[in-house]
């Protein structure tokens, strides 16, 4: 992020951790080291919850990772975003009470309540983060957002529409694999207005077992349907190509026990 919401300059880097979940399976315990790496090189740390559903062990597990950095770090380095305000069953009563309890050392001017969707107080978000942050020279040019490519990209977006709408059934048990990406930039145009460049993508979802392709696919495929729907309008609309996507699902035994080697 460049600039802050109050114009503010400067270069904030955000680094999105996995998410925190115990478990003796390599593949968590692998999201889990990497988490914990990049708490320990952060110089802030930016805990986003979602207001509309009840904290649980991940929440907890999240709290006792910062509590380890120790009170200071909290009190200093520490902000929280209660996000999807926005939704009828959010609940920010809850929220605070919870945060009051795990992360007592939290000041409550550090506390936010946003909607990514809206874009509801994500400027005052911004500009306490802006004013935490230490000083430090610019890592990306201003014009850059991220430095991901466009085969991850492209997977996360895929990822998270099949977990928004399976997430009871698979919760984190499925992973996509980018089997095709060919990005076409065609020549010339109609009156001198050049075409836009096409994006065309082939990827699999691939779950653990074959009676988990079912609860992906859906009946007559209207679930896998609604997954593909859902990704290209979200590529659409971050990418100035014209998208063309296709899905489909596989069974990949133990991927996250591979994954976890």
């Amino acid at each position: 992020v460049n600039g802050g919401g109050e114009g503010i300059p400067g270069q904030l880097v955000f680094i999105d951790t996995p998410g925190r979940h115990l478990s003796e399976k390599k593949y968590n315990k692998g999201l889990l080291k990497a988490s914990n790496g990049a708490l320990r090189d952060a110089d802030l740390a930016l805990y986003v919850l979602d207001a509309s559903r009840e904290p649980a062990a991940e929440e907890e597990e999240t709290c006792a990772a910062l509590k380890k950095l120790g009170a200071d770090w909290i009190q200093q380095k520490t902000a929280v975003a209660l996000n999807k305000t926005d939704l009828s069953r959010a609940d920010i009563k809850r929220l605070r009470l919870f945060l009051k309890d795990q992360l007592p050392d939290l000041p409550d001017c550090r506390i936010f309540e946003v909607s990514a969707l809206q874009g509801r107080e994500t400027g005052p978000l911004l500009d306490a983060l802006f004013e935490l942050a230490p000083e430090g020279e610019a890592c990306y040019p201003a014009d850059c957002y991220t430095d991901q490519d466009v085969a991850f990209r492209v997977s996360e977006i895929i990822r998270g529409a099949a977990i928004s709408r399976l997430h009871d059934e698979l919760p984190h048990a499925v992973f996509v694999n980018i089997e095709n990406l060919k990005l076409e930039t065609p020549r010339g145009g109609e009156g001198g207005v050049p075409r836009p460049a096409k994006l065309t993508i082939h990827a699999a979802i691939c779950v653990e077992r074959e009676s988990q392709k079912g609860m992906v696919v859906g009946k007559g495929g209207r679930m896998l349907g609604a997954i593909r729907e859902a990704a290209q309008k979200d590529l659409a609309g971050i990418f100035d190509w014209k998208v063309r996507l296709g899905l489909r699902v596989k069974t990949v035994k133990d991927w996250r026990q591979r994954l976890g080697n």
